[in-house]
């Protein structure tokens, strides 16, 4: 029952959310008996909702009814009934809020339920409402021009009733918006295709680069703010601009206001991104600007909203705090920043994020015992770990046999996923090949030292180079 889609809404609400549901339900569906003790036997699992033995359907259902829930067939299906009538009252609820929280979104829906019903004073007074909330607003995100865009479009050609005299304001304002926002937005989704073309695909190639190109020079959108740091994106993502990360890194810090939080942060995922290359082809100086953006991140909030990080930038961003020895900003990365990764994988990474904390303090054994016993799902964390664990084994000397073991384990597994991170793959079997030649003592000091540094793709360069100054073979 712990997979249940309500239980995993549920692990969505903080405290107060949960007993404002609790009197919602109480309030509205009082004589749901059923679902009701359904609810009350969950609600003290909070927050996480798990529990092996309590939460297993068979035992709830005998806490809860006082009853066998094999006695009779439809038992099974009288609870799963309930939790799904408790999820769609769950999802009426945050509708109800949504409705009565006085943001854009709800004005839209009483705009349009006036309109529905003809309701003229109140539709024309909501109407001026709301275009004097757009026309004071800043456009500071993709998702605040798409909102001025539909708006003023249905301003001009949805009026309640037609009038001799045209909106020309709504009309005009409307082409600017629209301007804005496709020069933005196709320039936006040219830059994610190259970050994921970098990351997934070598193979793949875009089309209408034509079109993007002519975006490049489009004179009344350049003031934008949100054009230029897409603008300069495009350059770093798909040219592989040095100056643009230069460029990037200058504007976010002189700029960041002008911008929302959500493009800020994707605009740090792209210098991520590209550091993370260069950081595999030997560009160690990558490394303390990424963490000097990280820390200024994590200052202006650019990560702190629920979704707002990737499981995969939040251990890079560890990574690097360890790798610059700031041990005590990465624990308070991990403490403070863990609840806005995704629920699904926020165990995952919390724990290979320690781990990557111990090993670089040199904590080895207890790495090891971190890491003992997890079942990484995603290829990237297994990939990490794994080579987490194979530094310690070479660290701690301890068994020859269990080096040798774990490393022909993890390499028949890197074989195996070529085609499924061909880069990644690539840079770690160019480093555990490099590693076992320096456990085995066979290479000399200086032509470990030349493969080292000219492996166009290597994963962990910087600490091969540490070992190997210590090498003697």
């Amino acid at each position: 029952m712990e997979d249940n889609k309500f239980l995993s809404a549920l692990r969505t609400l903080d405290m107060q959310e949960l007993d404002a549901f609790r009197k919602y339900l109480e309030g509205n569906y009082g004589r749901q008996k059923i679902a009701l003790a359904v609810f009350k036997y969950l609600k003290p699992f909070y927050p996480d909702f798990r529990h092996e033995k309590k939460l297993d359907i068979a035992y709830a259902y005998k806490k809860i009814f006082n009853a066998d829930i094999h006695e009779d067939a439809y038992n099974r299906t009288k609870l799963l009934n309930a939790l799904s009538d408790l999820n769609l009252w769950l999802n009426e609820f945050w509708l109800w809020n949504k409705a009565r929280d006085g943001s854009l979104e709800s004005q839209a829906l009483w705009l349009m339920i006036t309109k529905e019903r003809g309701l003229k004073n109140e539709y024309n007074k909501q109407y001026k409402l709301i275009r004097e909330q757009l026309a004071a607003s800043e456009k500071k995100s993709s998702t605040d021009l798409l909102t001025g865009l539909l708006a003023n479009y249905f301003f001009y050609y949805s009026p309640l009733e037609k009038k001799s005299d045209p909106d020309i304001t709504a009309l005009s304002q409307c082409a600017s918006d629209l301007d804005n926002y496709f020069a933005i937005a196709r320039l936006k989704i040219a830059c994610e295709m190259a970050n994921l073309n970098l990351r997934l695909n070598p193979d793949f190639r875009q089309d209408d680069q034509v079109v993007v190109q002519n975006l490049l020079n489009w004179p009344h959108v350049a003031e934008h703010p949100l054009y230029q740091i897409y603008k300069e994106m495009y350059a770093l993502t798909v040219e592989g601009n040095d100056d643009a990360f230069a460029n990037i890194d200058a504007w976010v810090n002189k700029n960041h206001q002008k911008i929302g939080k959500e493009d800020l942060h994707i605009a740090l995922s792209y210098i991520h991104n590209y550091a993370a290359l260069q950081l595999r082809s030997g560009r160690l100086e990558y490394a303390p600007i990424i963490h000097r953006l990280n820390v200024f991140a994590l200052e202006h909030g650019f990560f702190q909203r629920v979704g707002g990080i990737s499981p995969t930038q939040f251990c890079n961003i560890v990574n690097v705090a360890c790798n610059q020895q700031d041990f005590e900003w990465a624990d308070h990365f991990i403490t403070t920043c863990s609840m806005f990764l995704d629920q699904a994988q926020r165990a995952d990474t919390v724990i290979l994020s320690k781990a990557i904390a111990l090993f670089e303090k040199k904590q080895y054994e207890e790495t090891l015992d971190a890491l003992a016993g997890v079942d990484f799902r995603a290829i990237d964390y297994v990939i990490r770990a794994k080579s987490i664990v194979l530094r310690c084994y070479f660290e701690l000397r301890q068994s020859d046999s269990q080096f040798e073991s774990y490393y022909q384990a993890f390499e028949t597994f890197l074989y195996r996923k070529q085609k499924t991170r061909p880069l990644v793959v690539k840079s770690t079997l160019n480093f555990i090949h490099l590693l076992k030649s320096m456990y085995d003592g066979n290479i000399s000091r200086d032509k470990l030292m030349k493969k080292i540094n000219s492996a166009k793709d290597l994963y962990l360069r910087e600490w091969l180079i540490e070992k190997a100054r210590q090498y003697k073979n």
